[in-house]
């Protein structure tokens, strides 16, 4: 079969593989006031950081309308048996909800849209597992396969100097019982099940890092991963991370990323994570 494989901006895709085009993008916008962005088309993530340091309105998101995903899905399915669209966890954006309405809409019987109950990198590797299962001519039960699979060993653990960001946007679900508890330690946030849960706070920004590489070595031994130090505007730690983490574990494929408008706005600029699966090997 010939599937095509489409997700949003939410998902952070790396630029080289955004950049081939595979994977169909739909933007989520960003509001500054009445200015809109679509999210990695309008406003890359440098132009998105220095507007959120410089204005002095705050940023808000606004879910893609059904007419995009329906556009999109008319235009795939001219060329393609089906449509996979896998989408940000719905438990943190109306995203899935556009999508399912356009799928209706459009034809649900060649369209399968599915909550990853992800974000960011976590949501990209999924992504990238369903395209290169779609990529080696699966049939749609086998790509769907592949893509639970991910969804099922997928992990995302991340940290920020300031819970503000996720308290204001009403994205921080559980972990708000760490919100007035961070005087002198750093929290770790994970996403567990489309929602963010609390997994540890420690001391000191060396001990996150360590934490979560203890977490990953819980989850894949001596086993290969794929990993993504994903971060929203902290290069020099970013960057630290990404050496650390590809010298302690085998990396079949590394990426360090920063974060597009979207999970900007919802975590702030001080937002530092990695996402990781196992690699077959």
């Amino acid at each position: 079969m010939k599937i095509a494989v489409v997700t949003d901006s939410a998902s952070d895709l790396p630029n080289e593989v955004r950049e081939v085009g595979q994977i169909h993008v739909v933007p989520i916008r960003v509001l500054f006031g009445e200015d809109q962005f679509r999210d990695q088309v309008d406003i890359t993530p440098e132009q998105f950081f220095d507007k959120l340091n410089t204005s002095g309105v705050l940023p808000s998101t606004s879910q893609p309308s059904p007419a995009d995903f329906i556009n999109l899905y008319e235009i795939l399915l001219k060329k393609h048996d089906a449509v996979i669209s896998l989408h940000i966890s719905e438990k943190l954006s109306g995203t899935y909800q556009s999508a399912c309405i356009a799928r209706d809409a459009v034809n649900p019987n060649r369209i399968e849209v599915i909550d990853t109950r992800a974000a960011s990198m976590a949501q990209g590797f999924i992504a990238m597992e369903a395209l290169q299962a779609a990529a080696a001519g699966s049939s749609r039960e086998h790509v769907l396969h592949a893509v639970q699979k991910a969804m099922d060993t997928t992990r995302l653990a991340f940290t920020v100097d300031s819970l503000e960001h996720l308290m204001r946007n009403g994205r921080i679900g559980k972990a708000a019982s760490m919100f007035g508890s961070l005087l002198s330690v750093k929290p770790i946030i994970a996403l567990e099940d489309g929602e963010l849960t609390p997994m540890a706070k420690v001391r000191g920004s060396k001990r996150v890092l360590e934490r979560v590489m203890e977490c990953i070595r819980k989850d894949v031994g001596n086993g290969a991963i794929k990993v993504a130090v994903i971060h929203t505007n902290t290069h020099d730690r970013a960057r630290e991370w990404f050496t650390a983490v590809q010298g302690a574990f085998v990396c079949k494929e590394a990426y360090l990323v920063q974060c597009g408008a979207v999970i900007g706005t919802h975590v702030g600029p001080t937002g530092l994570g990695v996402a990781w699966m196992p690699a077959d090997q």
